[in-house]
């Protein structure tokens, strides 16, 4: 129905060949979906981290959200279909969304670029920048660090080196054997402030 009534701009469905879990919806966020981003999982009280994803890797976030959250983490999973709507969207309701100072991840199986505006500059982007890997998906998804382990790894070192309460029980983890943390300086930072980019591994020599 949004597609056929979209009269300002250009309008894709876009689908997978992807064996994807289905995402358990109320009505609200069904209705939700037309605003561009909202939140498909939440916790009790104020989130301390956010998972932002779209598409086939919204269900990788949830299944992070369930690692995290057992180290004692409050965790929300937003789901983000189209940024130019969400962008669209009254400060508000992007803010109950995307609360201020609650740490950010988002989660992209490819460029990391366009995302750095929605975790800040004290956010951290799980994704690739790299073009040509072939294999069967599940081993490039193991390799590029696209596993719940993976990222609930990274998104829980990178809470915790920005401040973030230590999990209760288990370790914080770490990037797993498909991905690697590095330090580094925001692409869009004026002064050279430290952050955390999640990289892929490096590519064994032929």
């Amino acid at each position: 129905g949004d597609s056929i009534d979209n009269a300002t701009g250009p309008t894709s469905l876009i689908l997978s060949r992807q064996a994807l879990p289905p995402m358990p919806r109320t009505p609200e966020q069904v209705a939700a979906i037309a605003r561009g981003g909202y939140v498909l999982i939440d916790t009790e009280g104020a989130p301390d981290l956010v998972l932002i994803a779209t598409g086939s890797e919204v269900g990788l976030a949830a299944e992070a959200a369930k690692l995290l959250t057992a180290q004692g983490r409050r965790v929300r999973v937003v789901s983000m279909p189209c940024t130019s709507v969400f962008d669209a969207q009254d400060a508000a309701y992007r803010a109950s969304v995307l609360p201020a100072g609650t740490k950010r991840v988002a989660i992209e199986a490819g460029s990391r670029e366009s995302w750095w505006r929605y975790v800040g500059l004290d956010g951290a982007v799980v994704g690739m920048d790299t073009f040509g890997a072939s294999a069967p998906a599940k081993k490039l998804f193991e390799h590029f660090g696209f596993t719940a382990a993976s990222v609930a790894g990274v998104a829980a070192g990178h809470a915790h080196r920005l401040g973030g309460p230590a999990p209760r029980g288990r370790g914080c983890g770490h990037a797993g054997p498909g991905g690697r943390l590095r330090r580094g300086v925001h692409p869009l930072a004026g002064a050279r402030r430290n952050v955390i980019l999640a990289l892929p591994a490096p590519r064994p020599a032929a």
